[in-house]
């Protein structure tokens, strides 16, 4: 099994499905989650939910914050989870 189609697995068996990082920040009303692939191979939990969106004027580039101060800057199309 890939490492994407892990996550994909690990998605449905969690009841959520994968968005691009773009209509997250476009419906600020949903909850999002970031996906560990590191976390999921250590056994640990593989969820961290993404507690808020910036995005950078120039770049398009899109800020997800998550944790007390943790933050990861992505492109529009990377993929991140939501509830079904």
């Amino acid at each position: 099994m890939t490492s994407k189609e892990k996550m994909l697995f690990d998605a449905e068996n969690c009841n959520r499905k994968p968005i691009t990082a773009g209509e997250l920040y476009e419906n600020p009303d949903l909850q999002g989650y970031m996906y560990s692939q590191l976390n999921a191979e250590a056994g640990l939990d593989p969820w961290t939910v993404i507690t808020g969106m910036d995005r950078l004027i120039r770049s398009g580039l899109l800020i997800l914050e998550y944790g007390q101060r943790s933050d990861k800057t992505v492109s529009a199309d990377y993929i991140v989870f939501i509830k079904k």
